[in-house]
């Protein structure tokens, strides 16, 4: 039972940005709605800048989301996995591919909801930019750790990745 509730506990993040990235994909997610905020900063921060110039900024405020919310879903599913096998130092890269592959699942299954929700779309693209944003915070994750010496094999030792 304990070892249940650990699980449950150190994998409770990655559920709970999973609802978050969920909502995100609702009605209030869509683009009428977030320009509501965008649009008029960006009025405010350039008076005269064009139609065009906003939607090509509002696509890639969007984007970019896309990229962060599957980066830190990929370090919070990493987190767990470490939490729960206790290996902080120690890198997999099956371990990495593991991590990527549950995140551009759920990131199909997300594109798969919205094709249910009137004012949203469903794109393959979308799928292939939330993997990129989990790859890169995870690779972003390794050369820090490399950097600073941080993983080691099993046995101890620096590993020949680091």
């Amino acid at each position: 039972m304990a070892f249940v509730m650990r699980r449950t506990i150190v994998y409770l993040p990655v559920l709970l940005w999973m609802c978050l990235i969920f909502l995100g994909s609702t009605e209030m997610g869509s683009p009428k709605h977030t320009s509501r905020f965008l649009v008029p900063f960006l009025k405010w921060l350039i008076p005269n800048i064009s139609e065009r110039a906003l939607e090509a900024a509002q696509l890639a405020v969007r984007k970019t989301a896309h990229v962060s919310e599957y980066g830190i879903l990929a370090l919070l599913v990493w987190t767990g996995r470490k939490l729960d096998t206790r290996k902080w130092r120690v890198w997999s890269w099956k371990e990495f591919q593991w991590i990527v592959i549950t995140c551009a699942l759920y990131a199909s299954t997300d594109e798969l909801h919205q094709l249910f929700v009137a004012s949203r779309g469903s794109s393959v693209v979308d799928v292939g930019i939330d993997t990129v944003g989990a790859s890169l915070a995870l690779l972003v994750l390794w050369f820090i750790g490399k950097k600073f010496r941080l993983w080691r094999n099993g046995a101890g030792e620096p590993s020949a990745a680091a």
